[in-house]
């Protein structure tokens, strides 16, 4: 079933994206799927660590001041470069196929732009962009009107398991649904394609979901 996320950009292209289900473009795992009698903001981290590194950092591990300029430095950023524009009209070229199997390639492209815009206006230490796991909680500097969705990464996008995909279809494939089922599930502009940029959260995420992409690249 296509998700929510996915079903609002066939609405504005008027044309749904095709699965490619033949052999080898998929890994065929059980689905993970947030607890509903988790209350908001109670932790669900990843076992073990995604990512540990000096040179990747979680947003959650930033003090509280750097989370502030954070969030200042991404609102300066989503209102005076249009990334929401450029975003949607990615999203209306069906060339590019940017939540179907362009999403990783074209999503680490406009998540570098914010880290170069970041770089020469003064910023390099907020680079690599600080990531946000959707199994944690919502750091409240970078929450505006969003829900926490206790979502952990599915087990074959995890440290171990992620090694044994074979190739980018696959890959892609796999973070296509869990990213769809985040954007439906964490409120504020999230759910909604075509102005999904204009959340602080939409950049935390898409760091995070790059640097799972990058694990995988690394194995």
């Amino acid at each position: 079933m296509v998700a929510a996320y996915q079903r609002r950009q066939c609405r504005a292209l008027n044309v749904c994206p095709i699965t490619d289900t033949s052999p080898g473009t998929s890994v065929s795992v059980p689905r993970e799927t947030g607890d509903p009698d988790r209350q908001k903001g109670e932790m669900m981290p990843h076992t073990p660590v995604l990512h540990a590194s000096a040179h990747s950092r979680s947003a959650a591990d930033l003090t509280a001041a750097d989370r502030t300029r954070l969030r200042q430095l991404l609102d300066t950023y989503i209102t005076t470069q249009d990334p929401v524009g450029e975003h949607l009209a990615a999203q209306n070229n069906p060339g590019l196929m940017i939540h179907d199997t362009g999403f990783l390639a074209w999503h680490a492209v406009f998540v570098g732009k914010l880290e170069n815009w970041l770089v020469v206006n003064g910023a390099a230490d907020m680079v690599p962009l600080p990531f946000w796991d959707p199994a944690t909680a919502i750091p409240v500097e970078l929450d505006k009107g969003n829900t926490a969705p206790n979502l952990p990464l599915p087990d074959a996008l995890r440290p171990g398991a992620i090694a044994a995909i074979p190739n980018y279809t696959a890959v892609n494939a796999e973070m296509v649904d869990y990213h769809n089922r985040v954007h439906n599930a964490a409120g504020g502009q999230l759910p909604f394609p075509a102005t999904s940029p204009s959340d602080p959260l939409f950049w935390p995420l898409h760091a995070f979901l790059l640097n799972v992409y990058d694990h995988w690249r690394a194995h």
